[in-house]
């Protein structure tokens, strides 16, 4: 992406932006607030209706001296808003935009602080927040080199990421995806398989999967771009057929082996631990989910209890009845 050029003084990162306090259906949930990467996870907390952002946004201490005119940084004329921006998903709510100003601290002229709200029904699968220092007011004497008019942007902030459905693959490094030919590969497994839509290689590192390039259309379905249409409700359907089981089986896998030394588990279990961990335990936060995992995984009376939940909690994650409802709609 390039730079955005502005004829006056301008500070990117000239103010900074803070997830505060996260409620979700009027329930704190600090753990799902990552500060280090700038996201919040709400898709490891099924079945939401509302969530509430507590946000505060900094504004660097040198933004008066290069965005004001000597006469106006005893007393800025700024404002902080925050763009809020859906993304991605199948919703028709992609692309919606609002605007929220925040309201300046009464002990910082710096700090300004405000909440965000919204429903599960007016997002799609991923929000996207950014703050701005904006004027205020025009200016009376226009110097040149300083934005004049109301409503230029003075500076903005690093941008945070609130993720609401679950990301459509494992993240990080969890699994690979490769398409073959079962008929033709030189992979003895894949030739047995052949009348198979796709075969998990759990003997690797990383597990692979394999989809088949010879069954008719399958390729060119699940390759298929876009959100809208009978091919997209088709293609996501799916992909959620194949990725339940993928999912289960990784889970089982990271549950049940034992390390002595955790940090010498393999870095795909890691990654399948933090995703579902968080989903089947939301309360608890990521370590203390996690522990709790892998104590059912290797607790034998505990083995039933986890695979029921563990069966709806995927279905859950996936929003596996959005798209079965999707697919009913467009076929009806």
């Amino acid at each position: 992406m390039s730079a955005e050029f502005f004829p006056y003084y301008f500070q990117p990162d000239g103010v900074t932006l803070q997830i505060k306090a996260l409620y979700i259906d009027n329930k704190a949930y600090p753990h799902l607030v990552n500060h280090e990467n700038n996201t919040v996870d709400i898709a490891t907390f099924p079945n939401w209706t509302n969530a509430e952002l507590a946000v505060q946004a900094e504004i660097n201490s040198q933004v008066p001296q290069v965005a004001f005119p000597p006469v106006e940084r005893t007393a800025c004329p700024w404002r902080v808003v925050v763009r809020i921006e859906s993304l991605m998903g199948n919703t028709k709510q992609v692309g919606w935009r609002e605007r929220q100003e925040l309201a300046p601290s009464d002990d910082n002229s710096l700090q300004w602080n405000g909440k965000l709200e919204f429903s599960r029904n007016d997002v799609g699968a991923a929000l996207r927040l950014c703050a701005f220092v904006t004027r205020s007011k025009d200016s009376i004497s226009s110097p040149s080199g300083f934005a004049n008019e109301s409503g230029l942007r003075l500076a903005k902030s690093p941008e945070w990421v609130v993720q609401i459905d679950p990301r459509s693959l494992p993240p990080g490094k969890s699994m690979q995806v490769k398409w073959m030919n079962f008929k033709t590969c030189s992979d003895l497994r894949l030739n047995q398989a052949y009348e198979n839509i796709y075969f998990l290689d759990l003997d690797q590192n990383v597990p692979i999967l394999y989809l088949n390039e010879d069954v008719q259309d399958l390729k060119p379905i699940l390759s298929r771009e876009g959100h809208i249409g009978a091919v997209a409700a088709m293609r996501d359907a799916l992909f959620h057929s194949i990725a339940q089981p993928v999912w289960l089986s990784l889970i089982l896998i990271s549950v049940t082996t034992q390390h002595e030394d955790e940090t010498a588990r393999p870095e795909w279990q890691q990654s399948v631990l933090r995703r579902i961990a968080p989903v089947l335990y939301p309360d608890l936060g990521e370590a203390n989910a996690i522990k709790k995992l892998l104590a059912d995984g290797q607790n034998p009376q505990a083995h039933i209890l986890l695979l029921q939940r563990l069966t709806t909690t995927i279905q859950t994650m996936l929003d596996l009845k959005k798209t079965t409802i999707r697919l009913f709609k467009i076929q009806s």
